[in-house]
């Protein structure tokens, strides 16, 4: 099916925004990259918040789609290893729009930054819940749930955005810096996933063996960084 001079447009904005920014996206930019007249633009949108608006929620609805349709299992601790494994994954995939809109966020521009509002109060509320189910069967390690949910966004998630982005710009030391791209396998996204869960539950690899039964699981990974 040929795509509508909307999709063209949105599509446009998905490839250039991350390179661009907010404030260099053009409308002639976006109407070379669709291949269509810039007059075009006015007609099918309000403004330029109103297509990033509308563009960020395709985006939106693109990466968190995984999230949201996926069958987690009914263990909570199974539940939020795969949940956490998706959505990790999802924002390794997108580093480059996720980077943008952290710069565009500190930037001060208003309508990305009520994006990233909406979009942290649903999938922290997500995240919560399930955190608060693992807690009610395991918590001999007690945290409260804003802390836990830092030591786990900081540990699988931060690091891929932190360490590309200071990759780009030279900014880590020579053996480090070629290294980078070792974290963003998925073997290496479900390590630290089990790291951190084993660390704040002390019950988890048994937990998740208990879910799975004689079913095959990824292999949790015991040895600890170097």
């Amino acid at each position: 099916m040929t795509d509508t001079t909307h999709q063209k447009f949105i599509r446009a904005g998905l490839q250039r925004y991350p390179e661009l920014g907010y404030h260099k996206l053009s409308v002639r930019a976006l109407a070379a990259e669709a291949g269509v007249s810039p007059g075009m633009f006015h007609h099918l949108f309000t403004g330029k918040d109103a297509f990033i608006r509308e563009m960020l929620r395709h985006h939106d609805r693109l990466i968190w789609g995984g999230l949201e349709n996926a069958a987690l299992p009914d263990n909570p601790f199974a539940a939020l290893r795969g949940a956490i494994y998706i959505t990790a994954c999802s924002m390794r995939d997108n580093l480059a729009m996720v980077n943008r809109l952290l710069a565009d966020s500190a930037d001060g521009v208003a309508v990305v930054n009520d994006f990233i509002k909406a979009n942290m109060e649903k999938r922290l509320a997500f995240f919560t819940q399930l955190l608060e189910a693992c807690a009610e069967t395991d918590d001999s390690r007690p945290a409260a749930t804003t802390q836990r949910l830092a030591y786990l966004g900081c540990s699988v998630s931060a690091a891929m955005v932190v360490g590309v982005r200071f990759g780009q710009r030279g900014l880590l030391p020579g053996f480090i810096g070629g290294e980078v791209t070792e974290i963003l396998s998925d073997e290496a996204i479900m390590q630290r996933i089990d790291w951190s869960l084993g660390t704040m539950f002390p019950s988890y690899e048994a937990q998740l063996h208990s879910s799975f039964k004689n079913k095959p699981i990824a292999p949790l990974r015991q040895e600890a960084p170097k």
